[in-house]
């Protein structure tokens, strides 16, 4: 019997290794009409000009709490970056510490089958869950193809049709910000340029192809390096049934250009994230708590993620307490009159 089952094993891995697929990011040709993927459009955003959202990133480790990479200077960069291309949408990110996750068979071997376990035990509610992983892959036999397939994923958010808090991402890929922003893009809804490869380079089809947005051009599927150059130009002569030649936007995040080609959203593809996070789709977002117009002449304390101060007035040997765990931003008139006192205290 053990002879019998390492004999399995090996046939197993041999099959495996001759399947092997390399997926930049898992969500691939999503179907909107089955989904709950926002639709192109801006929305006037009056009632929410600002959206905070807190990131929880799960660092997974080594089980003896080991790490191969240096993830604190990769998460600053990621959430400077985040800011920089989301600021358009109304919507901002910030941080209240890391969450570590010490376990071998995560780190070295996570499966998508895993996702619904992982985000039990460890998804926060009030954050957007960034999961950072070592490896990410896809396990299953294919009837199709008669073998078992192995894809190496190195991003996905969670699905769609569920609606879930979950983004995954490789450390490999982690440095590549324009891949952080296009899985975030996933997160408030918006699907690949190339989805479903169908859109014609006219447009006469662009809100019902693809991406579902009229100015991101009809995109065929780019392959990275292979069919764009080093100067962000693609370089195939594929046409549409139309006979029309495609011509890309390279430098569209939620595209398959090459990554340091990408670098925006389009102004719908900004609607959308806008219209997405004020529905509430996924998360609901956070406002800024503000301390505005006050006179403060008693003790007073703020408790929240991010607070803002703004025309206010700290008398009668008071004391303002603010803890924030992001930031505290003071804007307009703030004074403090003599024998008052303000203490901030920032805890992330």
């Amino acid at each position: 019997m053990k002879r019998l089952t390492i004999i399995v094993i090996l046939f197993l891995i041999s099959i495996a290794i001759q399947a092997q697929n390399h997926i930049e990011c898992g969500n691939e040709f999503i179907s909107i009409e089955d989904s709950s993927f926002v639709k192109s459009g801006n929305e006037p955003d009056t009632l929410y000009p600002l959206k905070y959202y807190k990131v929880l990133f799960h660092i997974v480790r080594k089980s003896d709490g080991t790490l191969d990479y240096d993830i604190d200077t990769d998460i600053r960069n990621a959430m400077a970056y985040l800011n920089k291309k989301y600021i358009d949408a109304n919507v901002q990110f910030y941080i209240c510490g890391v969450d570590y996750i010490d376990d071998d068979s995560l780190y070295y071997d996570y499966r998508l089958s895993n996702e619904a376990n992982v985000r039990a035990l460890y998804n926060a509610g009030d954050a957007i869950n960034v999961y950072l992983f070592d490896t990410m892959r896809n396990i299953y036999y294919s009837k199709k193809q008669q073998r078992l397939v192995i894809e190496e994923y190195y991003g996905y958010v969670g699905s769609p049709i569920d609606i879930v808090n979950f983004i995954g991402i490789r450390y490999s890929s982690f440095k590549s910000l324009s891949t952080v922003a296009h899985e975030f893009g996933h997160f408030f809804g918006l699907l690949h340029t190339h989805n479903g490869g169908r859109e014609h380079v006219n447009g006469d089809n662009c809100h019902t192809a693809g991406d579902k947005f009229c100015d991101t051009p009809a995109d065929p599927g780019m392959n990275f390096g292979n069919d764009v150059d080093e100067d962000c130009v693609y370089t195939k002569d594929t046409v549409d049934e139309n006979g029309d030649r495609f011509d890309p936007a390279t430098d569209l995040i939620m595209s398959y250009a090459r990554h340091k080609c990408r670098n925006r959203f389009s102004q719908e593809q900004i609607g959308a994230i806008n219209l997405w996070a004020n529905k509430n789709i996924r998360l609901q977002f956070s406002h800024m708590h503000e301390i505005d117009t006050q006179s403060i002449s008693n003790d007073v304390s703020v408790s929240n993620d991010v607070v803002l101060c703004k025309d206010v007035n700290v008398t009668n040997n008071a004391k303002l307490t603010i803890t924030p765990c992001a930031f505290v931003e003071f804007a307009s008139s703030f004074e403090i009159e003599q024998g008052a006192e303000l203490d901030v205290i920032i805890n992330n």
